[in-house]
C-alpha cells in the first residue's frame, strides 16, 4: 500500500516541527508549506491525501485557501488547526469549505494522529463509494440496453419475483 501524503500549511517553524516528530513516527510523506499560494502550488505538482492547514496563515485567509482546495481537489481531506473560532466561523468552514475536522491548539500527538487516521479512512470511504456509484451507472446501462433489445424483460422479471414470494 502506497504511503499517504500529507501536506502540512503553516507558517510557524515551531508548529511545523511539533507536527514533523508527531507524524514522523507513522508512515507519511509529510510536504510542508509556509503559506497558502505555496500550499496550493504543492497540491498541483503532488499528489496529496490530507491537508493540515492553520487557521492563521498569512498570505490568504484560511477559508480562502480550503475552499479552492475543496473546488480544485475534491479527493483531498481537509483538517484545520485553529487556536479558538466562533460557531458562525466554524460553521462558514464547514460549510463552504467542507473541512473534515478541526483541531483546536494546543492539541496533543495522539490526536493529531488519530484525526489524520481518520481523515485517510473518510477518503477511502469516499472513493469506493465514487467506484460504486460508478459501477451502478455502467450496470444501469447495460440495464437499458437489454430492455430495448428485450422490452418484455421487466414483466418477465416481476412475474418471476411475485412467484417466488
Amino acid at each position: 500500500m502506497e504511503k499517504a501524503t500529507v501536506l502540512v500549511v503553516d507558517n510557524e517553524n515551531d508548529v511545523l516541527k511539533i507536527i514533523e516528530n508527531a507524524l514522523g513516527t507513522i508512515s507519511y510523506d509529510i510536504i510542508f508549506s509556509k503559506n497558502g499560494i505555496e500550499g496550493l502550488a504543492r497540491l498541483k505538482t503532488s499528489p496529496i491525501d490530507i491537508v493540515l492547514a492553520d487557521q492563521s496563515i498569512l498570505d490568504m485567509a484560511c477559508l480562502d485557501f480550503l475552499k479552492v482546495v475543496k473546488k480544485e481537489y475534491p479527493d483531498v481531506v481537509t483538517i484545520m488547526l485553529a487556536d479558538q473560532m466562533d460557531l458562525d466561523t466554524t460553521l462558514r468552514v464547514i460549510n463552504e469549505a467542507g473541512v473534515y475536522r478541526f483541531i483546536h491548539k494546543p492539541w496533543n500527538s495522539f490526536e493529531l494522529r488519530i484525526n489524520i487516521s481518520r481523515g485517510l479512512e473518510f477518503k477511502k470511504m469516499i472513493m469506493e463509494k465514487r467506484r460504486l456509484l460508478e459501477e451502478i451507472k455502467k450496470n444501469d446501462l447495460i440495464l437499458q440496453k437489454l430492455e430495448k433489445k428485450f422490452p418484455y424483460i421487466n414483466r418477465i422479471i416481476h412475474q418471476a419475483v411475485e412467484a417466488d414470494s
